[in-house]
C-alpha cells in the first residue's frame, strides 16, 4: 500500500512501486501535460444514469490518458513539444448525483469539504468573486456534469480531436460550452501569462527525475520543492483496488484585462518605484517578467537567477524586499507549515474573438477548502 504522506519522491519506472498507480492515474496531475493547445468541453449529461455509465465506461477505456502513457511520451520527447493528444475526464458533484450516484452515500463516502458539493458560486463570498459577469453556463453551475479537457500540438488537431470526442460523446452528453486555451511563448520558448510574466516556475514536484534536474539546476536548500503525493491524490472511494487515486480539481476562467494592469502598473511606478516601471512589476508579482526572484536580484537578470526557485524569505521577513503582497509570497510563502497548501496549477492562456484574454485555470488539490479557497 502507498503511503501519500511519504516525503519521498517516487520513481516514475513503470516497475517502480508507483507503477499501478500510474496505470489507474490520469494524465496532468502529477506531470504537466506539455501540449501548447487546449481544448474544455463543458458537458451536461442527457441520458439515463446506466446508457452514462456505459458510455463512459467506453470513453474512458479508449481516450483518457493515463499519467503512464504521459510519462513515456514525455521521456521519449525528450523536452521537447509533444506531439499526441491528452484527454483528462473529471466529474463535478451534479455529474455523480446525475450518474445515479446518491447524495448522502456520496457525502459520506468522500468525506470532501463543502465546495466540492456545493460548487464555486455558493462560495463566491470567500473568493470575491461577480457571479452576474460570469459566461453562460458558469452561473448555474448545477447543471454541469463534467468537463473533458483535451490537449494537443497544434490548433488544427486540437479542434479535430474536440470534434471527434464531442461526436463521441453525443449519445448520453451534450457540450454546453466548449473553451480554447493556446500557450503564449518567448523568444526562448518559456510560457508566459497575458500580462508578460514567465509562467509555470515553482511548481510542486513529485517525482525523482525532477528532482534531481531541480538539484542540479538550482539546489533543493533552502527551498525544497517536493511535494508527498497526498498533496493532490485522494483515494477514490468508489474503487476496488489499493492503487486507485485522483484528485480534486478547481477550474475557472479568469479574465485579465491587460490594458487596465498597465495603467495600474504606471501608476505604482510614480508612487513607489520614482518612475520604475519594470521594478513596479517586479513588486507585483516578485518576480521580474522574464522570471528573476526580486528578492535575488534588483533587476531583471539574464544569467542564471532567471527562473531561480532555490530561496526562501527568511531573509526578508519584514518584506522589503519582495512585499508580502506579491503574487509569490502570497501564493508560496515558503514557510514549512504551509507546504500543505501549495496547489499545482495547470492554466493556459486563452484569448477570444471579441478581444478578451485570460487564463483558463485549473489546479489540482486534495483539498478544496484549504488548499483553494483558504
Amino acid at each position: 500500500m502507498i503511503d501519500l504522506h511519504q516525503e519521498q519522491a517516487i520513481s516514475a519506472a513503470a516497475d517502480g512501486p508507483c507503477g499501478p498507480l500510474l496505470n489507474n492515474l490520469q494524465a496532468g496531475i502529477l506531470k504537466s501535460y506539455h501540449r501548447d493547445h487546449v481544448r474544455l468541453l463543458v458537458l451536461r449529461f442527457t441520458a439515463e444514469p446506466e446508457t452514462c455509465r456505459k458510455g463512459l465506461r467506453a470513453f474512458a477505456e479508449t481516450r483518457v490518458t493515463s499519467a503512464r502513457r504521459h510519462l513515456d511520451e514525455t521521456s521519449e520527447a525528450l523536452g521537447k513539444r509533444l506531439k499526441g493528444p491528452v484527454c483528462s475526464f473529471f466529474l463535478a458533484a451534479a455529474g455523480y448525483e446525475a450518474l445515479g450516484f446518491d447524495p448522502a452515500e456520496l457525502q459520506r463516502r468522500f468525506t470532501a469539504p463543502s465546495p466540492f458539493f456545493n460548487g464555486m458560486v455558493q462560495w463566491a463570498w470567500a473568493l470575491q468573486d461577480r457571479c452576474k459577469e460570469w459566461d453562460e453556463p458558469y452561473k448555474k453551475e448545477r447543471r454541469i456534469h463534467a468537463l473533458v479537457f483535451l490537449a494537443e500540438a497544434t490548433p488544427t488537431r486540437a479542434d479535430r480531436l474536440a470534434a471527434k470526442v464531442e461526436a463521441e460523446l453525443k449519445g448520453f452528453a451534450a457540450v454546453l460550452r466548449k473553451e480554447a486555451g493556446a500557450a503564449l511563448r518567448d523568444e526562448d520558448g518559456r510560457s508566459r501569462e497575458p500580462f508578460g510574466y514567465v509562467d509555470g516556475l515553482s511548481q510542486p514536484l513529485f517525482f525523482q527525475q525532477d528532482l534531481e534536474k531541480q538539484k542540479r539546476r538550482d539546489g533543493i536548500h533552502p527551498w525544497n520543492p517536493l511535494a508527498p503525493l497526498s498533496l493532490v491524490l485522494v483515494r477514490d472511494p468508489y474503487a476496488d483496488g489499493e492503487d486507485c487515486f485522483g484528485s480534486y480539481l478547481a477550474f475557472r476562467k479568469l479574465e485579465q484585462n491587460v490594458g487596465g494592469f498597465d495603467k495600474g502598473i504606471e501608476e505604482l511606478a510614480a508612487k513607489v518605484t520614482q518612475g520604475d516601471k519594470e521594478m513596479a512589476r517586479a513588486l507585483v508579482a516578485g518576480r521580474f517578467p522574464n522570471g528573476t526572484p526580486v528578492l535575488m536580484s534588483p533587476m531583471a537578470s539574464d544569467n542564471g537567477l532567471r527562473d531561480f526557485n532555490n530561496f526562501d524569505y527568511s531573509s526578508d521577513s519584514g518584506g522589503a524586499r519582495c512585499p508580502f503582497h506579491s503574487h509569490i509570497r502570497k501564493a508560496n510563502p515558503r514557510l514549512d507549515k504551509t507546504r500543505e497548501k501549495r496547489i499545482v496549477r495547470r492554466g493556459i492562456p486563452y484569448c477570444e474573438e471579441d478581444g478578451r484574454q485570460g487564463l483558463l485555470f485549473l489546479s489540482f488539490q486534495s483539498d478544496l477548502l484549504s488548499q483553494f479557497i483558504s
